[in-house]
């Protein structure tokens, strides 16, 4: 064996160096710990932000409308669940279907339909459930002036912003391991970072003072230079009649 071959290490050796290693699959562990802790709690509230920022844009998105809440008035007869109902519009002569839909559930004042099928118009344009102004069964057993639709979305709104956030949050989280624990690159920068600022040389508490109270008077010094610049400014041109009194 060649001096160059005794100077390596073997498999073995650098196997049970890495099962020693206590940093549980960080790079540089226990190196640049401030640094890399504030890194990473800033991008975290960059995250949280983002969260909060996606969650409020999905409340302003209309999911798609599984059904439909219909309130009326002045009801004749009554609907039951599973029974087929139609939409009309009374505003002409004589009323016009509008289409067909399935009653889900029926209580006073108000009945919740589904299967909704609009018509068409002779222009071929389908008809919408907003130009509809009453509702009755097929046997015309039932029927009611109609006050408001309310359409009932597929799902509630909050679990898709949930998700949308958790996502934004997991993948985020995931990043930030990967910057300032995995990836040798961004570590490597960050303990650097962390070593330069330990040579910092920190101003005293009594020369952050003093510099303060220096900073202080040199601002009324210059305005009050500045104040009698004016007013000697101001009273020259008052004299020479450059401007009135």
């Amino acid at each position: 064996m060649t001096a160059l071959d005794t100077n390596k290490e073997s498999p073995a050796s650098v196997g049970a160096k890495d099962d020693a290693n206590p940093g549980f699959g960080i790079y540089r562990y226990g190196q640049g710990y401030w640094v890399r802790t504030l890194t990473a709690i800033f991008t975290g509230v960059l995250l949280l932000a983002g969260a909060g920022w996606a969650w409020r844009q999905l409340e302003a998105i209309s999911l798609p409308k599984s059904s439909w809440s219909i309130r009326f008035e002045g009801a004749t007869g009554t609907v039951a669940a599973g029974q087929p109902v139609a939409l009309f519009n009374d505003a002409v002569q004589p009323p016009l279907e509008l289409g067909t839909a399935v009653a889900k559930t029926a209580a006073s004042g108000e009945v919740v339909i589904e299967k909704i099928e609009m018509k068409k118009s002779a222009a071929g344009d389908e008809y919408t459930l907003a130009e509809a102004t009453r509702i009755q069964n097929s046997d015309g057993s039932f029927s009611a002036s109609i006050l408001d639709r309310i359409g009932i979305e597929i799902f509630s709104k909050v679990y898709l912003q949930a998700s949308v956030a958790s996502v934004i949050l997991l993948v985020g989280a995931l990043s930030i391991y990967w910057l300032v624990a995995a990836r040798p690159s961004s570590v490597d920068f960050l303990v650097d970072t962390d070593g330069e600022m330990k040579k910092v040389n920190w101003s005293t508490r009594k020369h952050i003072i003093d510099s303060t109270w220096v900073v202080v008077g040199a601002t009324f010094l210059i305005a009050a230079v500045l104040w009698i610049f004016d007013v000697v400014l101001s009273r020259l041109m008052t004299w020479i009649n450059v401007l009135q009194a």
